[in-house]
């Protein structure tokens, strides 16, 4: 669990950033800010290959801030629907003594 937040500060950003948070300055900016990385995707590519030589991008994220547990964050790199893979993760939420998973899938062309 995270600190001392309430439900009422839980906010998720995802998407195509367009953004390389494995950069120093942007994951530190995400951090202070109370921020952690749902789905870590820095080793595995969030896009195809475009060309030989290059393995593809880092450009999908998704940030969570607020009293959760994230686990199962992944990159769905066997699923060719658009020019971005699939990223998953789930939300576990504690209220009162129960907890409550959330499964958040985002597909940049789908929803």
């Amino acid at each position: 669990m995270r600190g001392h937040m309430s439900l009422h500060s839980l906010a998720v950003i995802a998407g195509d950033l367009n953004l390389n948070a494995s950069k120093s300055s942007p994951a530190d900016a995400m951090a202070r800010n109370g921020f952690i990385n749902a789905a870590p995707t820095g080793r595995v590519a969030t896009t195809p290959p475009r060309h030989l030589l290059e393995p593809g991008r880092h450009i999908d994220w998704a940030f969570v801030r607020g009293p959760v547990q994230i686990d199962k964050g992944r990159v769905h790199n066997s699923i060719k629907a658009s020019d971005h893979y699939p990223i998953s993760f789930e939300i576990g939420l504690s209220m009162d003594t129960e907890m409550y998973l959330l499964p958040f899938r985002f597909s940049p062309d789908c929803g």
